[in-house]
């Protein structure tokens, strides 16, 4: 059976080719907008600033008898608002036979903020039933203006 260990929203990964080890670079839960002028546009459709992340996540399971490929999807919900599914991002989660724990790292080239608020990506897995499966909410602060310190 496969299990999803953890999920985080950063600016980039590094993989070191010596060791294998990850480093998750400028790990995020909250965005400062500083251009103040898209507060003023509020949710208007086409409207807003726009950011990048990388979604890095661990899989792992307990039986390599078998090879397996899962199917997963991102969607991203804004404050007011249904999730919105960005079908550019539907990684598929690999583990080749004889390999127990895969990474996979999903980048968001385009997040759309429509104003402030608390986003949320959810990260689901398709079910053997067909259904899909919130798997994890990974919460983002977007905030506009200029910054407090100090942030915590």
């Amino acid at each position: 059976m496969v299990r999803h260990a953890w999920s985080v929203l950063c600016d980039r990964t590094i993989i070191d080719s010596t060791t294998g080890k990850v480093s998750l670079i400028d790990c995020v839960d909250q965005l400062w907008v500083l251009d103040e002028s898209y507060a003023s546009h509020g949710e208007k459709e086409g409207s807003g600033a726009e950011t990048k992340l990388t979604i890095a996540t661990l899989w792992f399971r307990s039986d390599g008898e078998e090879g397996e490929v899962l199917q997963t999807q991102v969607s991203i919900q804004p404050p007011s608002g249904k999730a919105v599914p960005a079908s550019s991002l539907d990684p598929e989660v690999r583990f080749p036979r004889g390999i127990l724990r895969t990474r996979v790292f999903t980048n968001v080239p385009v997040v759309p903020l429509r104003g402030p608020g608390h986003y949320q990506f959810l990260l689901r897995l398709k079910q053997p039933s067909g259904r899909w499966k919130t798997y994890a909410r990974l919460p983002l602060l977007v905030n506009f203006g200029k910054p407090t310190v100090p942030t915590s």
